[in-house]
């Protein structure tokens, strides 16, 4: 699919339809894409929709941001900036499982193939690449 920038709000909003509580486990999604793709732009689309009015910002240098959901049936949203990652156990350094394993989480995990574990599974992964006009780029969503 393709989506202009402008039209971001409309996508994230879509994508939060599709997201729901689980049981037993956080709700883990794979942002996936190049450098200025959309990913952050589409989580902080992702945080209004939950009510969230916090600055978002990519937490490239902290690794991880939490934020109190305000709407819809999550808890909590947990940003994760995986591009300074070498590996899953410096992920692990920051406690990823314990966040996984809590239901009221919403997991919104970039760059995780810099983090490549077998066995970790998202429940969403939307992959993003720029399109061929300015502000344009091409989604998927599996």
């Amino acid at each position: 699919m393709i989506i202009q920038l402008q039209h971001i709000d409309e996508f994230a909003k879509e994508l939060v339809g599709k997201m729901h509580r689980k049981e037993k486990k956080a709700f883990l999604v794979f942002l996936s894409g190049d450098l200025g793709s959309g990913k952050t732009t589409t989580t902080q689309s992702i945080a209004r929709e939950l009510g969230i009015e916090e600055d978002i910002t990519s937490p490239t240098f902290v690794i991880l941001k939490r934020y109190e959901v305000k709407k819809g049936e999550f808890k909590n949203l947990i940003h994760i900036d995986a591009y300074r990652l070498k590996n899953y156990e410096e992920l692990q350094k920051i406690k990823f499982e314990g966040y996984l394993n809590d239901a009221d989480n919403l997991i919104l995990l970039e760059w995780p193939e810099m983090i490549d574990k077998e066995g970790l599974l998202a429940d969403m992964v939307v992959r993003f690449e720029h399109g061929d006009k300015e502000g344009e780029r091409m989604v998927e969503v599996v």
